[in-house]
């Protein structure tokens, strides 16, 4: 489930939800100061690295408490 979120989010900055709950477009977004949509872009990133390392983090703990029989 990481994955699929984080390359659904890698492949685009802007996705329709995203615009849906801003309430605006991004060509709205650079004329009002051009700093927020690579701010946005960043901030994307960041949470798609939390999102992995989170994930990875849950399959370790589960694959170390898992025995055989």
């Amino acid at each position: 489930m990481p994955f699929t979120i984080s390359k659904v989010e890698i492949s685009h900055v802007f996705v329709p939800e995203g615009m849906e709950f801003l309430c605006t477009m991004p060509v709205r977004l650079s004329e009002e100061n051009p700093q927020w949509v690579p701010s946005v872009a960043h901030e994307r990133a960041t949470f798609e690295g939390t999102l992995i390392s989170c994930g990875i983090v849950v399959q370790l703990i589960s694959l170390s408490g898992y025995r055989r029989g």
